[in-house]
C-alpha cells in the first residue's frame, strides 16, 4: 500500500464501490421485482442508502475532509433544512444527496422499484454537483 498515492487509493475504493453496487443490483433480478416487489424494493432502498453513504465517504476522503468533523455546516446551512452546527460532514453530504433525490424523484417511501433504480443511478449526478460545491 505504501507504493500507492492517495489518489490511486481513492480510485481503487471508488472502483470497488461501483463493482459492489453493480453486483447487488444484479442480485435483484427481474423475476423478484415482478413477483415480490416489496422484497426487491427493500433491497433497492438498502443499496441506495449504502451508495449514498459510500459516495459521501469517498468524496470526503478524496478532498481530505474529516468525516466526523462539522466543517461543512457553513456551506450547506442554507441548502438543507434541519442541520445543526454540530452535524458531521458525512451526515451533511448524505442528507444533501437524499434531498436532491427527493426533489427529483419524490419521497423515498413513495418510490416504486423503477424509480429507486433510477435514484441509485442518479447518485452519480448529485456527486458531480457536490464535487463542484466543495472545490
Amino acid at each position: 500500500m505504501a507504493d500507492y498515492d492517495d489518489e490511486m487509493l481513492a480510485q481503487f475504493k471508488s472502483l470497488f464501490i461501483k463493482a459492489e453496487t453493480k453486483k447487488a443490483a444484479q442480485i435483484i433480478d427481474p423475476t423478484l421485482m415482478e413477483k415480490r416487489p416489496e422484497i426487491a424494493r427493500r433491497a433497492l432502498r438498502e443499496i441506495l442508502t449504502k451508495k449514498a453513504q459510500d459516495e459521501a465517504a469517498t468524496l470526503l476522503s478524496d478532498l481530505g475532509i474529516e468525516e466526523k468533523a462539522s466543517t461543512l455546516y457553513p456551506k450547506f446551512r442554507n441548502h438543507l433544512v434541519g442541520i445543526q452546527p454540530n452535524t458531521p460532514n458525512d451526515g451533511i453530504l448524505v442528507r444533501f444527496i437524499n434531498a436532491k433525490l427527493a426533489k427529483k424523484f419524490g419521497k423515498v417511501t413513495e418510490r416504486d422499484t423503477s424509480m429507486l433504480s433510477k435514484s441509485i443511478a442518479h447518485v452519480e449526478v448529485v456527486m458531480a454537483e457536490l464535487r463542484g460545491i466543495l472545490k
